[in-house]
């Protein structure tokens, strides 16, 4: 166990480095969401607003009943189309970088709290990376899962053994 959490442990400074720049990101990821977001909202408008002028139409008998429908099944496609575009953006709502930012924070400190923590910090680390856990020869062995993998594949490439792990600026 000791040996993963070795593997994915990220220093203080670099864990840092990290943090700083995911929230630039997510402040930049907010803004990008908000302006797709009125996009959204002014095309579900627009749709809405020719929802209604359709009905005028139809009302002034301006339209067949065949022309009408046909209309009004293609407005409302789009008004769903768009009303459920919304309501995947909220759902998403920073939910990745957050996901990152406790990544890191797991990576930085887990080992630590391994090592020096009570049995529930420890089942807590346990629990953080998974169910996979092998027991082979009275030795549990750990194989990351895919996030865990990542920090090691990216320290391992760009950090080499004995070579010290800090940002650049």
């Amino acid at each position: 166990i000791l040996t993963f959490l070795d593997s994915i442990t990220i220093n203080n400074s670099l864990l840092e480095w990290a943090l700083k720049h995911l929230k630039h990101v997510q402040v930049d990821e907010a803004k990008n969401k908000e302006a797709i977001t009125r996009s959204i909202r002014k095309r579900l408008d627009i749709s809405k607003g020719q929802r209604a002028e359709l009905v005028n139409l139809k009302l002034r008998k301006l339209l067949t009943d065949e022309e009408f429908l046909a209309k009004k099944v293609e407005i409302e496609a789009e008004c769903n189309d768009f009303e459920t575009q919304l309501k995947d953006s909220d759902r998403n709502n920073g939910q990745t970088i957050e996901q990152c930012i406790k990544l890191f924070d797991f990576a930085a400190g887990a080992k630590d709290a391994f090592i020096t923590g009570s049995d529930s910090e420890k089942k807590r680390v346990l629990r953080y990376f998974g169910s996979n856990l092998v027991l082979t020869d009275k030795t549990l062995n750990v194989h990351g899962q895919k996030p865990f993998l990542s920090i090691i594949d990216t320290l391992n490439h760009y950090f080499p053994e004995n070579t010290p792990v800090e940002p650049r600026n």
